[in-house]
């Protein structure tokens, strides 16, 4: 996707670009910014320089992290690519809490930064970078199992690269690989044991002892007491606060991803599960801001909170709505629609909650425009109209804009 700004007084094009990539190295410059090597989807391995990142107030720095799968947005200029924005899809976050598969996943970086052209687009290659980190990901190693991981990704990073057959890769893989292995933890000599002669025992005066009035004794029996009691207090809150707002169950069904705008049916599914009837239900839908509710062939803004009243449910039984609504979104913007079911079993008379969520995932945006127009102007001022515009449309379609300048009456 490519989204042209034009300058009317410069009649200069500049192109952006969308794309899904994976942060393999950053390099601090100056005091403010960076530069980072994002290997990405449609465009291979690119070199982009993000301005200000390093401060604190920074909205780039939490989405360019190294290992970061993020999608970025970016411009080319006479200096070269310059991030404009970035949105985190995944963070990695085993790989960052595990130093075997952190040293992998460095290894895994390193390699397509150093072998890899720029501009040089190459889905194998990408789906080979993002299979290794989610198998380093939802994986469980050992130190061997991540030697064992890493030879397999080099042997098939050769092939990928297309320097022959597997015996070939392997040799290719052994002048790839660090002269150094991952390192194992650290082991301790083994302990000497020597013999000491033991001081010969002292006489000490014993004093006759009662049980009944041994106060160590005493303090241990109401120390145990104690431990029981709170041991058992706890298993009571444990079991009492779990059983509290289980007699239901809700869920919404609906697709995963949706284009922005597109029409889609949520269908809410309230079951009871307990053994007494469920009444005065309620449903409680929370649409993202900006989505649109249809309802009987209209269409109006959707409110904060959409609430449908539903008749008393049975034990086990079960009860559905539906709901039908527009969501609106960036591209790759992921939107929540939330819900809350507020019931009261038929034989206790306060009210209990159950809630869910349902994500979906905006796939496509078709098309949109935006303006850059300055608020004021006197006369004779020179100034630059900007006409944004994103097309994700599959066919080509003529696009027209017009601005309106209009006087000020009340100037002078």
């Amino acid at each position: 996707m490519t989204t042209k700004v034009v300058v009317c007084s410069l009649s200069v094009i500049y192109n952006m670009y969308l794309t899904q990539g994976i942060i393999l190295k950053k390099i601090d410059i100056g005091e403010a910014d960076a530069v980072f090597s994002i290997y990405t989807r449609n465009f291979g391995k690119i070199v982009a320089r993000a301005q200000g990142v390093k401060k604190e107030e920074a909205k780039l720095k939490g989405h360019l992290e190294t290992f970061n799968l993020s999608v970025i947005q970016f411009v080319l200029g006479k200096n070269g690519a310059r991030l404009t924005s970035a949105s985190l899809l995944n963070p990695w976050q085993a790989i960052r809490f595990d130093f075997d598969k952190s040293v992998a996943a460095l290894r895994i970086t390193e390699m397509f930064d150093r072998h890899c052209f720029q501009n040089d687009r190459d889905e194998p290659l990408w789906n080979l970078l993002l299979e290794s980190f989610t198998l380093l990901e939802r994986g469980v190693f050992s130190t061997d199992d991540i030697r064992f991981f890493l030879h397999s990704f080099e042997e098939k990073f050769s092939v990928t690269l297309g320097y022959g057959d597997a015996k070939s890769a392997e040799d290719l893989a052994k002048r790839l690989r660090h002269k150094g292995e991952l390192p194992s933890p650290p082991r301790s000599d083994q302990t000497s044991w020597q013999e000491y002669e033991s001081p010969p025992p002292t006489k000490e005066k014993v004093r006759p002892r009662f049980f009944i009035f041994d106060r160590r004794v005493l303090i241990l029996l109401l120390g145990g007491l104690v431990f029981l009691a709170v041991f058992a207090a706890a298993i009571f809150g444990y079991f009492y606060f779990q059983t509290q707002g289980q007699e239901a169950e809700i869920s919404i069904f609906a697709r995963d991803t949706v284009e922005s705008g597109e029409r889609i049916t949520f269908s809410v599914v309230v079951r009871n599960v307990s053994r007494s009837a469920l009444e005065d239900g309620e449903v409680v839908l929370i649409f993202p801001s900006g989505s649109t509710l249809i309802e009987e062939g209209e269409e109006r803004p959707a409110l904060p909170r959409l609430v449908k009243k539903i008749k008393p449910i049975p034990a086990g039984g079960e009860e559905t709505i539906e709901a039908t609504a527009r969501i609106y979104g960036a591209e790759f913007e992921e939107r929540t629609v939330s819900a809350t079911f507020q019931y009261r079993p038929a034989d206790l008379r306060a009210r209990f909650t159950a809630r869910t969520s349902k994500s979906l995932t905006i796939s496509r945006v078709p098309i949109a425009i935006s303006w850059e127009i300055p608020g004021v102007v006197t006369q004779s001022q020179e100034m630059e109209l900007r006409v944004n515009y994103i097309s994700n449309v599959r066919e080509w379609v003529e696009v027209s804009a017009s601005a309106e300048l209009l006087p000020d009456r009340r100037a002078r």
